[in-house]
């Protein structure tokens, strides 16, 4: 995911891409014939079927910026923000399992169609005190009760089910089974679309074990992404490679790839502008990842062999109202603040047959401190100072929700600039293993 662990985007980006650097820029062929070596290779039609099995698992602490905080005294005042340090208030952790299936089939030469999915066995959050932490120094669950509860098992939620249903068309610009001097290059474009998934809608799905909820958000995304690789060959047996038994080799990689989100009718009304003028669409994203698959043998005749991966991955996400890893916990999408993840990836990998691929790894990422909770409070059209209009999802400023004064003890909104909610400590591992089958 994960990172926000969004319903959609942990199924989109969060996924161990098959962790094989030919794998990354290796585009299945059709109706194509070529030369190597002064023998012609026909590929008359070629596809790829991958299963995964994903287990991820996240946690960090959410604190809380502590400018005039009326259960605290922190000596912290609003003229002196900078020397201000969040105070730590909910520890959280998730947990969820994805079976991810993909097919890609040659339509004509080096150019294909990538079918992808992915169904979430389970996903579950759960929220209890921050080390240090008691109902008496709480600005979440006090002794007069707040935003939700952290006493006893916390807070706790559950989802399960599909997530987006994923179309891309790959092409490979330069391929190095053409020309063994040429790097590989591969460029594609995509749509994920919601179309199979059911919406998580935080107000209304109770999201319990009895009754989860979806992994959803209604949204499609313009997929973009590129990749090269340029396999180096450190050693290799006798003979040309038609005729040679045993090589050794190493495969630096690069991808490139950004998600440009489309908010569709199945999108909650927080997300959709027709519906509302402060309807504000989820986070873009922008991901690389780099690395080099290290073969230490591989037989080229049975074409079986055994290698290892290891790589580096940084993924951007702007600013947007989101499914923030706070949202099963406040029932509502919340607008988080651009962030970033950097994290590390090892793998190993096995060819136990021509046509049998199996991968198995771990992804470590560590995502950046940002706000949680950072919505506007309204629009100031003419610069007078006054606000013209004021966003409802700002919390305080509808009647009847958590912040606001005639319903909450505290009467202040976690929106506002010096109480507002901060994701930190947040890192997750994400354990994989998959089987790919080549035809």
């Amino acid at each position: 995911m994960n990172r926000l662990l969004l319903p959609t985007l942990s199924c989109l980006l969060a996924v161990a891409i098959d962790a094989r650097a030919a794998q990354t820029t290796e585009v299945a062929d059709a109706f194509d014939a070529y030369e190597r070596g002064g023998v012609t290779i026909s590929n008359a039609f070629q596809a790829n079927l991958t299963l995964w099995f994903d287990a991820q698992t996240a946690r960090g602490v959410i604190s809380r910026e502590p400018v005039n905080r009326p259960t605290v005294d922190t000596g912290c005042v609003a003229t002196s923000v900078r020397n201000c340090v969040p105070l730590d208030e909910v520890a959280w952790k998730s947990n969820v399992y994805w079976l991810r299936m993909q097919a890609e089939f040659g339509l004509y030469k080096d150019l294909s169609l990538t079918v992808s999915t992915a169904y979430a066995i389970s996903q579950n959050f759960q929220y209890n005190y921050a080390d240090g932490i008691t109902p008496d120094v709480s600005s979440v669950d006090t002794t007069t009760g707040e935003y939700f509860f952290l006493e006893g098992e916390g807070t706790r939620s559950k989802q399960k089910g599909w997530g987006p249903l994923d179309f891309t068309l790959r092409y490979a610009i330069l391929s190095e089974d053409r020309d063994d001097t040429a790097p590989s290059w591969v460029v594609g474009v995509g749509l994920s679309t919601p179309w199979i998934s059911k919406t998580y809608r935080p107000n209304t799905d109770p999201a319990t074990a009895a009754e989860p909820a979806g992994m959803g958000d209604g949204v499609y995304r313009l997929l973009l992404s590129t990749a090269a690789s340029k396999r180096w060959y450190v050693w290799e047996g006798q003979g040309d490679w038609r005729s040679r038994d045993m090589q050794g080799f190493v495969e630096p990689y690069f991808t490139l790839s950004y998600a440009l989100p489309m908010v569709g009718p199945k999108a909650p009304d927080e997300m959709r502008k027709a519906v509302d003028p402060f309807g504000r669409g989820p986070s873009h994203v922008l991901e690389t990842r780099t690395g080099a698959e290290i073969v230490p043998y591989m037989n080229t005749r049975a074409l079986r062999k055994i290698g290892f991966l290891v790589g580096a991955v940084g993924r951007f996400y702007t600013a947007g109202r989101n499914y923030s890893i706070l949202t099963p916990a406040l029932r509502e999408l919340t607008y988080t603040q651009e962030y970033f993840d950097i994290g590390a990836q090892v793998a190993l990998l096995v060819r136990v047959a021509a046509f049998v691929h199996l991968t198995i790894g771990v992804d470590a990422v560590y995502s950046s401190p940002h706000l949680l909770t950072n919505e506007p409070e309204g629009v100031d059209s003419d610069g007078d100072g006054t606000l013209d209009q004021r966003n409802p999802y700002f919390c305080g400023n509808t009647s009847g929700d958590k912040c606001y004064p005639d319903t909450s003890s505290i009467g202040i909104s976690y929106d506002q600039a010096g109480t507002r909610f901060r994701d930190s400590g947040h890192v997750t591992f994400n354990w994989y293993g998959n089987v790919a089958f080549t035809f």
